[in-house]
């Protein structure tokens, strides 16, 4: 686990997936709204992570955008704060996913043959190991969706005062 400011994990991600997901025919984009509070950038607020998994959770939710989402389409990074967390969300405009499917998208070995999380090759766990990662960092993780409209798939991580801050 690391310490990471909040500036420092939008910086990570700015260019991290674009090329994979351009490479996928699609457009791509980062959007960061962190001044909704901006007391927390200069309160010392940062995140602990270890930087290895969140990439996985990250990884895992692109990618099953990239998958679900025609070429032409489009996929959106958005990283945000509130008062006590770091808030990420791929929002695509693919295939979506069916009402019926998503209470359980994060169980493990969930596949339903129309869900997006059991294309071909799927384990079902994509998804289930994200949601074990982000809870492991004191995170909660979600999804929306509306089928044939797309898809957005969250998490947030809580915020933490400095400990770098706390012994200056």
């Amino acid at each position: 686990m690391q310490e990471m400011t909040i500036d420092d994990f939008v910086q990570y991600y700015r260019d991290r997936y674009e090329l994979e997901v351009r490479n996928a025919g699609l457009s791509f984009s980062l959007q960061a709204y962190l001044h909704a509070v901006p007391e927390l950038r200069q309160s010392g607020h940062v995140i602990y992570i270890d930087i290895d998994r969140i990439d996985q959770v990250l990884t895992n939710i692109i990618y099953n955008a990239i998958k679900h989402t025609p070429a032409g389409g489009a996929i959106v990074l958005q990283i945000l704060t509130d008062s006590s967390s770091l808030v990420m969300k791929v929002q695509d405009n693919g295939s979506g996913i069916d009402p019926d499917d998503l209470p359980y998208i994060f169980d493990r070995f969930y596949k339903k043959d129309k869900s997006r999380n059991s294309a071909e090759g799927g384990s079902g766990l994509g998804l289930a190991i994200a949601k074990e990662i982000v809870e492991f960092h004191g995170g909660r993780i979600w999804a929306e969706s509306r089928l044939h409209q797309g898809a957005c798939i969250s998490f947030a991580l809580p915020l933490r005062e400095s400990q770098r801050r706390l012994r200056a």
